[in-house]
């Protein structure tokens, strides 16, 4: 009985490696990002949309040419954050000048990264350089999706 329920476990824990590998190559992260120019007479907004999938990590969010997601404003370094895929989870890495702050959706807490990383969940929003604070800073819109 006990050599069974041994035999029945291991045959649950590959199913449930088999499991994480096949999200591994499914989950991907959807950026957005709206310039908004003359906010006092009106909006004119520029969106970029872009979906990375986890075997495209690394990315990099910059205003560098060489940055996949890029982002025009001074305050934003070339290679602002750094997004990576490690296990299950895509992580932020700040590699900035000036910072990136970190809100998720649903929640007002902000977390501040300054050459730090953090996971990303679900839904939320990145400031680049500036803090939320400022209405004219730079943010980055995020959705995850494990398909």
């Amino acid at each position: 009985q006990e050599y069974t329920s041994a035999v029945a476990a291991r045959k649950l824990a590959e199913a449930d490696v088999a499991a994480g590998r096949a999200a591994v190559q499914t989950a991907r992260i959807n950026l957005e990002y709206t310039e908004v120019n003359a906010p006092i007479r009106g909006r004119i907004c520029m969106d970029r949309r872009k979906i990375f999938h986890a075997d495209d990590m690394p990315v990099f969010i910059g205003r560098g040419q060489d940055a996949e997601f890029q982002v025009s404003d001074p305050r934003v370094s070339r290679q602002h954050v750094r997004l990576d895929w490690r296990g299950d989870t895509f992580v932020l890495t700040d590699t900035s000048s000036y910072g990136t702050w970190v809100r998720f959706g649903g929640n007002d807490a902000i977390i501040a990264l300054r050459r730090q990383e953090c996971a990303l969940l679900d839904t939320g929003e990145v400031a680049l350089g500036a803090s939320f604070d400022d209405f004219t800073a730079p943010v980055v819109q995020f959705s995850l999706h494990l398909d």
